[in-house]
């Protein structure tokens, strides 16, 4: 048995992020990492219903659609902030991966 059977049964959102210096930013000039507007972020989701070791490892956020919580977090935030922020910049994607779900369980709730 995987011990990460817990993370499973239901929508959770990875997201991964890619961060480089920002186009035309002079990355030899020192501390320019540390001015505000210098990074460039970049994202890429998922929705799954399982999470997997390559999830754990490689994603900078996980979020459990269900419970409404972070399993995992890569930035110095409150799990809160988080949530409002990643479920409400992919509040479609999330309500998608919600109603998949709950299509998928809803023959075995009748039961």
């Amino acid at each position: 048995m995987d011990h990460f059977d817990h993370y499973g049964n239901r929508p959770f959102l990875v997201v991964y992020t890619i961060i480089k210096p920002a186009e035309g930013v002079n990355t030899s000039e020192k501390n320019w990492n540390r001015v505000t507007g210098n990074w460039k972020i970049f994202e890429r989701i998922e929705i799954v219903d399982r999470i997997k070791k390559k999830h754990l490892s490689d994603a900078s956020i996980i979020l459990d659609l269900i419970k409404s919580k972070v399993v995992k977090s890569r930035f110095d935030k409150p799990d809160e902030e988080m949530m409002e922020h990643f479920y409400g910049k992919y509040m479609k994607e999330c309500e998608k991966g919600i109603d998949i779900w709950s299509k998928k369980i809803t023959p075995i709730l009748k039961k």
